[in-house]
């Protein structure tokens, strides 16, 4: 190792290696991290929190290294696979400290990993619930429901379910995750939107719009069906056909009756439509599992 000028030069270097929160100077074990970022801790309190721990402690695993240590007096150093970020993000539920800030799905994702790894139970609450943030259901649902449904947490996976009904399912890239959930429960998702989509689709010839001077039904509703069950075929939810912007879209193809704008907004085919989309928010929304 190459000398240091100064003591306080030394000093620094090997601060750099120690964890700012997880440094007790009475520690009686060290974590280090793939990139050798020491995390001085008390075997006691990760025993309590994990049973993979605790049973390497009771079974009195050789985890003292020599070789790491300065002095015989010195607490066994124990090696990881995990990162520092990530494993200083496990610490954060064993020890009473703040909590992660979890923004992204692949951080959730990693944390649940190295939580089941060395079972530490007490964080999976937690992460069950920053699982199905709406952020997360919102941005990625087909993952979530891949993670829920590989660690087998059906709540979740019923979740994140009904939020996939706004996705095309057979374009959806294809993630680690789905590489981890099994045919069954990736044809459960496949049937859900299929079955959604045909009776959705069906409601829609159930409609009566306000007659028009053009046509009956009026030019508008023929476009505006089309239109709405070529949707549900691919995304079996209200939310897009019943809206102004889409309706809006459908009169702008209209050049042939001036009319069809009156027919559409009318109370009565405004009525149709509520009365259509409370029906078809009523179908089954999650898999059976």
């Amino acid at each position: 190792m190459t000398s240091r000028s100064s003591k306080q030069s030394a000093t620094a270097e090997t601060d750099s290696n120690v964890s700012s929160v997880f440094n007790a100077e009475d520690a009686d074990l060290i974590l280090r991290s793939l990139d050798g970022v020491e995390f001085k801790v008390y075997r006691q309190i990760l025993a309590l929190a994990s049973t993979v721990w605790a049973d390497m402690f009771s079974l009195g695993a050789t985890i003292h290294d020599e070789a790491e240590s300065k002095k015989s007096s010195d607490p066994p150093v124990v090696s990881v696979t995990e990162k520092a970020s990530i494993l200083s993000d496990i610490l954060s539920f064993v020890y009473p400290v703040p909590k992660p800030d979890v923004n992204t799905l692949d951080h959730c994702s990693d944390i649940i990993a190295i939580a089941e790894k060395y079972d530490v139970t007490g964080a999976m609450p937690y992460l069950r619930n920053i699982l199905l943030s709406s952020k997360f259901l919102k941005e990625s649902p087909i993952r979530v429901y891949a993670i829920a449904c590989s660690y087998a947490w059906t709540a979740e996976a019923k979740e994140a379910s009904r939020h996939t009904l706004i996705c095309n399912i057979l374009e959806t890239p294809i993630t680690p995750e789905l590489y981890r959930i099994n045919a069954v429960e990736y044809i459960k998702l496949i049937q859900l939107h299929r079955t959604r989509s045909q009776s959705a689709i069906a409601m829609i010839d159930t409609i009566q719009p306000a007659n028009c001077s053009c046509t009956t039904p009026p030019y508008w509703y023929t476009t505006w069906a089309t239109r709405a069950k070529e949707e549900l075929t691919v995304r079996p939810n209200s939310s897009v056909i019943f809206g102004l912007e889409f309706c809006m879209n459908v009169l702008t193809t209209i050049t042939s009756c001036g009319y069809c704008a009156r027919s559409l907004m009318s109370t009565q085919t405004q009525a149709q439509f509520a009365s259509c989309k409370e029906r078809m928010d009523a179908l089954p929304d999650t898999v059976q599992i």
